[in-house]
């Protein structure tokens, strides 16, 4: 479907209709399970209702990415709403002889701009980011999360060994962080919000 809305031309929408979607380990890696594309939304029915949520244990050394486009042209103009993402973390601990891995939900690389996350919901992720946007700090603008929850990831997931985590992570400029809530069940070494690059907000959180 995502490949479809890209083929057809900009400003198409891919709905995740009211269900768990669930993502095999082991497959993925950086190549990213579901391609997305620039100019278009991708849409659940609500945090209660569409979850996408990972299987069974992440195998893969680099870990999982869900939503990603590994190609190094710009990814543009994308929203993202009323999706929960449950990284299934009580069967993926990570311990402290395992090298704690990039998980992030959401990701993009060089030079990606106005990517829009909102009203989606992280859960239970045992990797190092729930939404990872440009690999570079030189490259980006404005990327958004807004209306967001995050809820026990990183360290803050009982039985997880994890000291390098931050649960949001933006390079670029006039990045805007607004009104998402951040809880964890234990405390730890987390990080919320860890961005880099100038003109930045961060409101409300």
């Amino acid at each position: 479907a995502l490949t479809a809305a890209n083929a057809a031309g900009s400003g198409n929408t891919v709905r995740f209709s009211t269900g768990t979607y669930l993502l095999q380990p082991g497959h993925y890696g950086l190549t990213g399970a579901l391609k997305y594309f620039s100019n278009t939304t991708i849409e659940g029915e609500g945090i209660n209702n569409t979850v996408v949520k990972s299987a069974g244990a992440l195998t893969n050394a680099s870990g999982q990415i869900w939503f990603f486009n590994n190609n190094d042209a710009q990814i543009h103009d994308v929203i993202f709403k009323n999706i929960t993402f449950d990284f299934n973390g009580p069967n993926n601990l990570r311990t402290t002889n395992q090298i704690a891995v990039n998980n992030p939900a959401i990701a993009c690389r060089f030079g990606s701009y106005n990517i829009t996350v909102d009203h989606c919901a992280f859960k239970d992720n045992p990797g190092n980011q729930c939404v990872f946007l440009n690999f570079d700090q030189s490259s980006g603008s404005g990327n958004i999360v807004s209306n967001c929850t995050f809820n026990n990831c990183g360290a803050g997931l009982p039985g997880n060994y994890n000291i390098d985590h931050s649960s949001i992570y933006i390079n670029g400029n006039a990045t805007r962080i607004i009104n998402n809530l951040f809880t964890n069940a234990v405390a730890g070494n987390i990080t919320a919000i860890e961005l880099h690059g100038q003109s930045v907000q961060v409101v409300g959180n």
